[in-house]
């Protein structure tokens, strides 16, 4: 079994129907996660603003309906695709001459922690025609770090790998 603990906290502000802010934060902890990673912290904030409101925008509104900005970034974290005790040093049964006993079988890792993946997302919003035409065209940038992988350890250690983060 795993256990998974979060907290987190959202502020959302507008400003004249027309400007909005949002910021997010987010605390997970995770029994998957070496005791020196176990906790984490990841965030987001956005903005908006619907420039078809503004005053200099007058001389469209007969045809632009809509016309929307916004902005955003955030980070999240991954613990999926890992054994319940990958982090720990586990044991598991041998056989040695007839006789059985323990062997490490994998030797953990007290400082594998969290894959993060940050995203940027940029985007307008558009509509025409009393909003019977509509769309948006969006750009997103994601990259994700600390990818979970087997990382090759001397031979002399009796492992080939272990669980790391890249």
């Amino acid at each position: 079994e795993n256990s998974l603990v979060a907290y987190f906290a959202d502020v959302d502000y507008g400003f004249r129907n027309k400007y909005f802010l949002h910021a997010g934060y987010r605390r997970d902890g995770s029994s998957k996660f070496g005791a020196n990673n176990r906790w984490a912290d990841f965030y987001n904030i956005g903005a908006s603003w619907i420039i078809s409101d503004e005053a200099f925008m007058d001389p469209w509104k007969g045809s632009l309906d809509l016309l929307k900005f916004r902005a955003s970034y955030g980070t999240v974290g991954n613990q999926d695709g890992i054994a319940d005790f990958a982090s720990r040093a586990q044991l598991g049964r041998a056989s040695y001459g007839g006789t059985t006993g323990l062997r490490l079988n994998d030797p953990g890792n007290p400082d594998l922690k969290w894959e993060t993946r940050a995203t940027a997302n940029a985007g307008i919003e558009f509509g025409f025609l009393k909003n019977r035409l509509s769309g948006s065209v969006e750009y997103y940038h994601s990259i994700t770090s600390d990818l979970f992988y087997r990382r090759a350890v001397s031979g002399t250690s009796g492992f080939a790998t272990v669980l790391s983060n890249a």
